[in-house]
């Protein structure tokens, strides 16, 4: 059994500790050059998804295959984004949701009960 997920190498070699610590220091003098307070570092993740779909796809191949292998997911789901954001100090904002749409409807951002800040 083989799962659908690619090892990334480049993303590896930046995971060396010595690269990390020389990213937190180049940040750390920038922080402070600039007067930056903690606060106002910000985090966003974002990840997509297929509505209706729970769970990770697993692919099964032939040891003797030709070519690359494929995913095959059934052609009328939609995809749905999420951003999420948090700052240093772990305070966080309401996620933002990106689906597809086909009329536009203030109201869903006008008329809300969430906090004005």
């Amino acid at each position: 059994m083989r799962f659908n997920c690619v090892y990334n190498f480049q993303r590896a070699f930046y995971e060396d500790p010595k690269f990390i610590e020389e990213w937190f220091r180049l940040v750390s003098n920038i922080q402070a050059k600039y007067g930056i307070q903690d606060c106002d570092f910000y985090n966003f993740d974002e990840t997509s998804f297929i509505m209706g779909i729970i769970c990770l796809g697993m692919i099964v191949t032939s040891t003797e295959r030709n070519s690359r292998s494929k995913t095959i997911q059934s052609g009328n789901r939609e995809w749905a984004t999420a951003i999420i954001y948090s700052n240093k100090e772990s305070e966080t904002i309401p996620p933002f949701l990106v689906v597809q749409g086909q009329t536009h409807l203030s109201n869903w951002y006008t008329e809300t009960n969430f906090p004005a800040d």
